[in-house]
């Protein structure tokens, strides 16, 4: 999996497009895995939210997601300067007490497909 590092506009605060280094960036759906609780018998659940509605997804088949042992957001964006960033999410990663945030090349953990 491709990873970048964030990057902030020169104050620090607005993040930046990873393709094009523009600041223009908007929010278009986001995707949280919530894994409360070590080992198998935690409560898992998957939420995506669009502008067109909420859908959760609740783990009873006791399956799990596999995100890792904790919780993922996933931010899809899209960018007024440029398309590429079509190929990118923003990840934030929560294991074991840290907190990674990343721009990664998107992957079916997502839930992304080329069907639409």
């Amino acid at each position: 999996m491709s990873v970048k590092p964030c990057e902030f506009d020169q104050d620090d605060e607005t993040l930046l497009c990873p393709a094009c280094k523009h600041p223009y960036l908007h929010m278009t759906r986001t995707v949280t895995f919530f894994n409360h609780g070590a080992g198998e018998d935690g409560l898992k659940r998957k939420t995506e939210a669009t502008r067109g509605g909420t859908t959760v997804t609740p783990d009873s088949l006791g399956e799990g997601f596999s995100v890792g042992r904790r919780d993922l957001l996933v931010v899809e964006f899209t960018c007024e300067n440029c398309n590429r960033i079509k190929d990118f999410e923003l990840n934030i990663l929560q294991h074991k007490g840290f907190t990674r945030v990343t721009w990664n090349a998107k992957t079916e953990i997502a839930g992304d497909d080329d069907s639409n």
